[in-house]
């Protein structure tokens, strides 16, 4: 780019963050969002430690590395002021083995705003699930995450949100658990 292009387009950019209005979600009132809709993907890295599983009828492996996987869902809430409060549904289809996970979360929220930006800080927890073709197995899960949207719209977001994850799983050989990371993009619409 010429020095002139850097200069409108890093000028634009900063337009966008200082602009008066704040990332004023919701149609009906600016601080709240009486229902909101988040949609992500993404990925998520995870090592399940667990003694070596038959998930297939043709196979067992031990789960001791990292398994990387594609991770999509929903979140469903609320924010009034400073914090929210939501239903978080995801559910991440491992490349190895058919293996997968379902995680049913409450999650609640510090949402922090500036300008057009808003920064959230969640806790999630409440039931996990892990399995394949044969075996399955439920425990209870939580992460800790943060995620930055912009908000173009006052009804839209756009973002991205990064989190870890850790669970405990039975139903298998024995007791099982795991840890990882989930790395998203989210679109959201806001009321």
């Amino acid at each position: 780019m010429r020095p002139s292009r850097t200069l409108l387009f890093s000028l634009a950019l900063v337009s966008l963050l200082v602009v008066p209005d704040p990332a004023r979600a919701g149609i009906t009132n600016p601080w709240s969002d009486w229902v909101y809709l988040d949609a992500f993907v993404g990925a998520e890295v995870a090592r399940v430690d667990a003694a070596p599983l038959q998930l297939r009828s043709d196979t067992s492996f031990p789960l001791r590395t990292a398994l990387p996987g594609t991770a999509f869902g929903v979140v469903l809430g609320s924010r009034l002021g400073l914090w929210s409060f939501a239903l978080d549904y995801q559910r991440t289809q491992f490349i190895r083995e058919q293996l997968f996970s379902n995680k049913v979360y409450g999650q609640a929220a510090v949402n922090l705003q500036l300008s057009r930006l808003v920064v959230l800080l969640h806790l999630d927890l409440g039931y996990a699930g892990l399995g394949g073709d044969l075996r399955t197995a439920q425990g209870f899960g939580g992460k800790l995450g943060t995620a930055l949207d912009f908000y173009p719209l006052r009804w839209l977001s756009v973002g991205a949100g990064a989190a870890l994850d850790a669970g405990a799983y039975r139903g298998l050989p024995r007791l099982t658990g795991s840890v990882g990371g989930t790395f998203v993009v989210r679109i959201g619409v806001h009321y």
